[in-house]
């Protein structure tokens, strides 16, 4: 992003603001001036703090007030022909920006006249502003001059840059600025300086580059400097932070799950930008759309009702200062519609730079004011308490003294118990509602009641229901007077099915493991460029490997097993599989096993949210053995059918009640075609009915069934031969299975005379 000087050089007039008997040449540079320029050297950082050189850059900025003067000529013919020329003469005010040294010094001496400037002091901060590349100087020096005083007159400088940004690289030493900073994201940062600039708010941006054969992240911070012109810029390497956030990604899904069975809506706040990231969960909260609230992400405070804002604030001021381990308040949050609602708005710093500053906080809201109301209602009536938590969705119980003296209907029905079963509990008794392992800690809360504590934390434990039930609680304790008494007031908030969803997940992801680990399945997972990040269990004995030293240098690439297909079809990620003879000699990698084996491959990709590849996975199983088996069952197939087809007797095999196979004297004996006996039935191949009446297609079912029962059948049948002969025979019906499928054999013997 470049501008162009204003004025054309070529039209320079002397004005009032030159040095005496000096004169502006006509032949200045209309050279195109930087908008942004990154301050390297220590020299160049030092300027912007140098009074003298600060104030010349600024009046170089600055230029000088001029005018463009133009001449038009016109001519007009008279009607007697003689000729008239017209000259009109217009100056137009322009500035320029190229400026003498006695320019210079009148600029600062109006703007800073208490700031103590020579002609020649000014002269040597501008040659030294020119060695370190702030100012151009015209004439240029020649080559080998030193810039002496005597050429003063007549020498003119202007700014290389409009802004100059000092910029601080927090990046590996193998890497250089160059690298981390090219041209197309030093437009990137143009746009940035030029925005914080104009509005005097710190702003940062993120971006990925490819260097070499690695992918780094770079982040790029921006502030106003004290000066109120230039930019301060960080450039930090986030890299090992994006690998962090990716695998906090992962997680997230898992989180999100407990936050939304809690009811718990998160936010996180970037400490470098004042940004804070509000979830979908709190707009709804205070009737916002995603979009209408994101408008608050800077001004997140003008949220909080006024009377609780200097709570707020003062709480988060002893949690950045590490004066508490977290950042907790219940207080109000103004509503879209101007109404209220109570949070409890808990959270911590999650990270901090090496001086301790804090850069990152994150935490949770939950809507409270249901139970804030239902409390408040407390002290104004105790009648309207009662009605109140009585019909509370939270149970609610009082003690004096260890023993229940108020529960309503929530809290009975969450350990079990009748409200008068409660009431008539001992203190001693009121122990047996508490799991054993946690009586402890409710123990040391009781003390501290004693001890004169008003407002305990909150605590989660068990109750224990007659029926052995557990049920996990939150449980907020107050002291309260009661009937003139002290007593301990508790909210329980059942949280079971929330803490089942917790170690449901805990358990998902131990399971996980163990499938991967124990699975008799092979399972190889890859990098997007074909490294091997682990095998599991049952791959390494597969593949003769016992840790990653060696496949560390193995590239799926260059594994000459695969078949180039293959390897395209895996690297596009499609789910492909196959089979291959893989030669463990030619895998790439280290191998205790020798010899070839033949592998099953099934393969898919784990994409990203946009599609992209992040990971291959990979199932292999050994099929040496399937294979041979398979050649055997051929063969024995093979050695089957010479024997079936050379039978003298006719045999009909059913599926499903139809004929699928038959021998060779079956189809001799029915007087047809093999193809004519294939898809029929018993009963189509039999006459309507058999000689005792009954139907030949329900008796031939009935038979089906007993066989496939497991009951062997061997009786008289009549049968019809496709020339239309009625034959009786004597009929064996036995079962068999073949892979798991189930067959009927019908043998088939002539009778020649009815017995």
């Amino acid at each position: 992003m470049k501008t162009r000087s204003a004025l054309s050089t070529d039209k320079l007039e002397e004005t009032g603001t030159m040095g005496q008997n000096e004169s502006i040449p006509s032949g200045l540079p209309d050279t195109e001036r930087k908008d942004f320029m990154v301050l390297e050297t220590h020299e160049q950082k030092e300027s912007l703090y140098h009074p003298i050189r600060l104030e010349i850059l600024r009046a170089l900025d600055q230029g000088v007030e001029d005018f463009q003067t133009e001449v038009k000529t016109t001519e007009k013919q008279m009607d007697d022909g003689t000729v008239i020329t017209e000259e009109v003469t217009t100056r137009t005010p322009s500035r320029r920006l190229w400026m003498s040294v006695a320019e210079v010094l009148d600029t600062i001496k109006e703007n800073k006249p208490k700031l103590k400037i020579s002609n020649y002091n000014c002269y040597y901060h501008l040659r030294k502003l020119r060695e370190e590349g702030l100012v151009e100087q015209y004439p240029p020096p020649k080559k080998g001059e030193k810039g002496s005083s005597k050429r003063v007159r007549g020498m003119y400088f202007r700014t290389t840059a409009k802004f100059f940004v000092p910029t601080t690289f927090e990046i590996s030493p193998d890497l250089t600025e160059r690298d981390v900073l090219p041209p197309e994201i030093t437009e990137k940062a143009v746009e940035l300086a030029q925005q914080v600039k104009e509005t005097g708010r710190a702003d940062a941006y993120e971006y990925q580059l490819k260097i070499g054969r690695s992918t780094y992240w770079f982040s790029v911070t921006m502030s106003l400097h004290d000066d109120g012109e230039s930019i301060v810029s960080v450039v930090r390497d986030i890299t090992a932070q994006k690998s962090t956030e990716e695998e906090l990604r992962k997680s997230r899904e898992r989180l999100e799950l407990a936050l939304r069975g809690a009811d718990l809506a998160p936010w996180d706040w970037q400490h470098t930008t004042g940004r804070m990231v509000f979830s979908d969960r709190i707009a709804e909260m205070l009737g916002y759309t995603p979009e209408e609230l994101n408008a608050f992400a800077y001004d997140w405070m003008k949220l909080i009702h006024p009377d609780d804002f200097g709570l707020v604030e003062s709480r988060w001021d002893e949690h950045l200062k590490n004066k508490t381990p977290m950042f907790s308040s219940e207080h109000r949050l103004v509503t879209k519609s101007g109404r209220f609602v109570w949070v409890l708005d808990r959270g911590r710093v999650v990270e901090r730079d090496e001086d301790g500053t804090p850069l990152r906080s994150a935490g949770t809201l939950l809507d409270v004011t249901h139970e804030k109301l239902m409390l408040e209602a407390l002290d104004r009536s105790e009648e309207r308490y009662r009605r109140l938590f009585e019909e509370s969705l939270q149970g609610i119980v009082i003690f004096v003294d260890g023993k229940i003296v108020f529960a309503n209907e929530a809290y009975a029905e969450t350990v079990g118990r009748t409200i008068g079963e409660l009431l008539a509990m001992s203190a001693e008794e009121t122990w047996t509602l508490v799991h054993p392992d946690d009586r402890k800690e409710l123990e040391m809360r009781n003390k501290l009641v004693a001890s004169g504590a008003e407002k305990l934390p909150k605590q989660r434990f068990r109750y224990i229901r007659p029926d052995g039930e557990i049920r996990w609680v939150d449980s907020y304790v107050n002291v309260v007077e009661h009937d003139g008494q002290r007593a301990m007031q508790a909210l329980e908030v059942d949280i079971t099915e929330q803490h089942m969803v917790e170690i449901a997940l805990q358990e998902s992801e131990k399971r996980f493991r163990g499938v991967f680990e124990h699975t008799p399945i092979g399972i190889v997972l890859y990098d997007t460029n074909g490294r091997i990040i682990q095998f599991n269990e049952t791959a390494r004995l597969m593949f003769g490997v016992s840790g990653p030293s060696d496949y560390e240098s193995y590239r799926l690439d260059r594994d000459q097993n695969v078949p180039q297909g293959l390897l395209e079809s895996i690297q596009r990620g499609e789910v492909v599989k196959s089979e291959i003879r893989y030669d463990l000699a030619k895998g790439g990698f280290r191998s205790s096993k020798s010899g070839t084996i033949d592998v099953q491959v099934i393969s898919s990709a784990l994409r990203e949210e946009d599609g992209t590849v992040s990971l291959y996975i990979t199932q292999v199983m050994d099929v040496t053995e399937n294979q041979r088996f398979l050649k055997t069952l051929k063969e024995d197939k093979e050695k089957y059918r010479l024997l079936f087809n050379a039978a003298e007797e006719a045999v009909l095999v059913f599926k499903d009640e139809q004929v699928v196979d038959c021998s060779t004297a079956a189809f001799k004996f029915f007087n047809c075609e093999k193809e004519q006996l294939l898809g029929k039935t018993l009963w189509q191949l039999s006459p309507r009915n058999q000689v005792d009446k009954q139907s030949s297609k329900e008796k031939s079912q009935q038979l089906m069934s007993k066989v496939t029962s497991g009951k062997q059948q061997d009786l008289r049948w009549d049968i019809k031969t496709f020339d239309g002969e009625r034959l009786e025979i004597q009929l064996k019906l036995s079962h068999f299975t073949v892979d798991e499928e189930s067959y009927v054999r019908a043998s088939i013997k002539r009778v020649t005379e009815r017995g």
